[in-house]
């Protein structure tokens, strides 16, 4: 009883209360503060995320299947569906024969090459934005292709990154630290392949778009969800390749690995070739060790068009792929080379083309060299 009225005595109401408000204001104003910083540490936790698809070196130098082409369909984006603006910069057309008074390459980093699509050269459909040809003149692959005159007085390489759009990461990483005269092969299983070609558009890049198909290989080797097939009616096929050139705008023409697979469906292939260069688009041949299926075609139909000679890892210079580029651009004076995007690959390619140009080779787009086929 005594300890009892001894707190009693002690105790004051009064200063408890002021104990107890002091408390509460201390905690509200953490609370506040941590209320306010919420966005801030959310994106600092997300940043830290391990968010990014990481390509493993190492691939076969041959026939090859892109690694985005084995998404499902659950992983697909539906095409864009949202406005583009009609704002471009104008081409200037240059024949072959002005290649002869030019000592220099003209353009070769601009940057810039306008924005897409460009009015009269696309048609609206039930997959997006299809590019159409306005004429003979005004075609996709006149107004998208990187401005460029190839002197060919001086030897050259023309290099083209693939799998563009499919990590977050690389994709970046290409557009900054890429000479502008690389070309990039964007994926259309991309998440947000509008992006990718706005940004690499803007900092000068020329894109091509990837058409996955059917191989030797199949089923083994899997073209996804939207690829090309060659036991499928021509209906099944016309409607994925209208969803592959309706992902995005702006691409220069399409890039397919095509083999003697295509003989068992030859009319099929032959009429959808037909109508893709009849769009105006160029064609870049991926299989680097046998015969096209559908140069002949664009060969036939004048249609701007190449093939590469060699898939190379840039990480290893005494590698066969980077001797063999090499010796293609002493004895036919340029190459034509694929290289597949990794994290060390990027930095060793950036660094390997500069010393290349320090010994007088141009590096050149993709779609100078296609040009020079189309006379």
């Amino acid at each position: 009883m005594e300890l009892m009225h001894s707190i009693q005595k002690r105790f004051s109401f009064k200063s408890f209360a002021r104990g107890v408000f002091v408390l509460l204001a201390v905690y509200g104003a953490l609370f506040g503060y941590a209320f306010l910083q919420a966005d801030v540490t959310r994106e600092y936790l997300q940043s830290k995320l391990a968010s990014q698809t990481v390509l493993i070196d190492g691939l076969s130098e041959t026939g090859f299947i892109d690694a985005q082409d084995h998404l499902g369909a659950e992983d697909l984006v539906e095409a864009p569906s949202s406005a583009h603006g009609s704002e471009h910069s104008a081409i200037e057309n240059i024949s072959h024969e002005d290649n002869s008074s030019l000592k220099d390459v003209v353009i070769q980093d601009a940057k810039s090459l306008g924005k897409a699509p460009v009015e009269g050269l696309f048609e609206d459909s039930a997959f997006g934005r299809l590019p159409i040809a306005k004429n003979a003149v005004e075609t996709p692959f006149a107004a998208y292709r990187k401005p460029f005159v190839l002197n060919q007085e001086r030897p050259f390489i023309a290099v083209v990154v693939e799998q563009f759009g499919l990590s977050n990461a690389l994709s970046e990483e290409m557009i900054a630290a890429l000479p502008a005269s690389v070309s990039f092969v964007l994926t259309p299983y991309s998440q947000n392949p509008e992006r990718w070609v706005s940004e690499a558009r803007a900092d000068g890049h020329e894109v091509w778009l990837h058409l996955p198909m059917e191989n030797k290989n199949f089923p083994m080797e899997d073209p996804g969800a939207k690829g090309l097939l060659t036991r499928v009616s021509l209906q099944y096929n016309q409607d994925r390749i209208q969803w592959l050139m309706g992902r995005i705008t702006g691409y220069v023409g399409v890039a397919a690995y095509t083999d003697d697979t295509l003989d068992n469906a030859g009319q099929m292939f032959k009429n959808m070739a037909n109508d893709l260069f009849r769009r105006g688009l160029g064609f870049l041949e991926l299989n680097s060790e046998e015969k096209s299926f559908f140069e002949p075609i664009a060969e036939e139909m004048h249609t701007p068009h190449t093939a590469v000679q060699s898939y190379i890892d840039v990480v290893d210079p005494q590698r066969p792929a980077i001797k063999k580029a090499l010796k293609q651009i002493d004895a036919q004076g340029g190459t034509l080379v694929v290289v597949r995007p990794s994290p060390r690959n990027i930095p060793a390619l950036k660094r390997w083309l500069e010393s290349l140009q320090k010994r007088g080779i141009q590096i050149v787009p993709v779609s100078a060299v296609a040009a020079a086929n189309n006379y």
